[in-house]
């Protein structure tokens, strides 16, 4: 498996956010209005494969991700590097894209106060 460098995550995203009991994604993406704004914004959920060793801070020390392999992310759908290993689709993010972490796969929905 293909190993991040620095801040970065490896995740296998998932396009649809709709889940059911049993942890199969289905339905459409998640797709949230913005207030006072003309566009949307598309949450997009993915499950952590691999992170990088993390950044190095001020004082020359490396700060590793907080985010733990195995976990599931959500970021924005604008974010990131598509890559394909043997055959499926990954995306580098940086830690700062990940907007939140959860153990296991939740809907998710993204509400803005203008």
């Amino acid at each position: 498996m293909i190993k991040p460098m620095a801040d970065r995550i490896l995740v296998k995203p998932y396009q649809n956010s709709e889940i059911s009991v049993g942890g199969i994604y289905t339905g459409q993406a998640t797709t949230t209005f913005v207030s006072g704004m003309d566009k949307t914004v598309q949450v997009t959920v993915g499950k952590v494969i691999a992170i990088g060793e993390g950044k190095y801070d001020k004082r020359g020390k490396r700060r590793p991700p907080d985010v733990p392999i195995g976990s599931y992310v959500t970021f924005s759908d604008t974010c990131g590097q598509k890559a394909e290993v043997d055959g499926e689709e990954y995306l580098f993010i940086r830690e700062q894209d990940v907007v939140g972490f959860m153990d296991k796969p939740e809907t998710v929905e993204l509400v803005y106060d203008s």
